[in-house]
């Protein structure tokens, strides 16, 4: 099984590689006790919440299939993705004494609503700072061993706002690097997933990934991206030359491509 959302600490290693170390994957995996309890329960609170038992079919490995493009679009105003996919937002940081994330570090799912923009526009929102390391958000698909997204060209999705003293990396984890105890075949150098760096602006504005445009950082170990088995979405928020990290950042129409 991938733990998608414990992929979703791993990618936080975005780091400059000096900063890359067995203390920060202690960090990881602090945080992923909290992640495995809530994608635990995930699938039950997203059937109560968008109503009935049917999500996306699996096949026999367990592989979730292919569905519509858009993924969410926060118009049901909580924090499952949108309906035929089962899955949830979460929140997640290095637990730094000084770090303060909104909302806190664990949320996930139904305690994750999304926010209003302040024009009645509803999308996800998340701010903090004083972080040492690390912060992200993540979307993470309800899927035993990964979703088949083979049929699509990329994602897509708007974002705003800004990030202070780090940078904002996109993440895909997949197995091939995911380490082997959370479901993964990764056995070295593990969690430098797929993806690309994100600028943010204060306005809205559509970002565009293609596959072919998502790259491992380089510190890990080479793998080839399985889009065949992704785990989830991650915005990884990384301090850069020890700088206290701070971001106020807001996430709307998530979704596959197409072309």
């Amino acid at each position: 099984m991938i733990i998608s959302g414990v992929l979703s600490k791993e990618n936080s290693f975005s780091y400059p590689s000096a900063t890359r170390s067995k203390h920060h994957a202690q960090l990881v995996c602090i945080v992923l006790a909290s992640v495995l309890q809530a994608c635990a329960s995930d699938k039950a609170n997203n059937d109560s919440a968008q109503g009935g038992g049917a999500g996306v079919e699996a096949t026999s490995t367990k592989i979730c299939a292919a569905g519509p493009p858009l993924i969410d679009d926060f118009a049901d105003k909580d924090g499952f993705l949108n309906r035929p996919r089962t899955g949830s937002w979460g929140a997640f940081n290095d637990r730094s004494e000084s770090g303060i994330q909104a909302p806190i570090d664990g949320t996930r799912g139904a305690d994750f609503p999304a926010s209003d923009d302040g024009t009645g526009n509803f999308a996800l929102h998340t701010s903090g700072g004083g972080f040492k390391t690390w912060a992200l958000v993540d979307a993470v698909f309800d899927c035993p061993d990964g979703y088949e997204a083979s049929s699509f060209t990329g994602i897509q999705f708007r974002i705003k706002g800004k990030v202070a003293g780090g940078t904002t990396r996109l993440g895909v984890p997949t197995p091939q690097t995911t380490e082997i105890q959370f479901g993964g075949t990764c056995a070295s150098n593990c969690n430098d997933h797929f993806g690309a760096t994100i600028q943010y602006e204060p306005d809205w504005r559509t970002v565009v990934f293609h596959w072919a445009d998502l790259k491992q950082d380089g510190w890990g170990t080479p793998a080839t991206f399985d889009v065949g088995r992704l785990g989830s979405f991650e915005w990884n928020f990384t301090t850069v030359t020890g700088s206290p990290l701070s971001f106020d950042i807001w996430v709307d129409d998530l979704s596959f491509t197409v072309d």
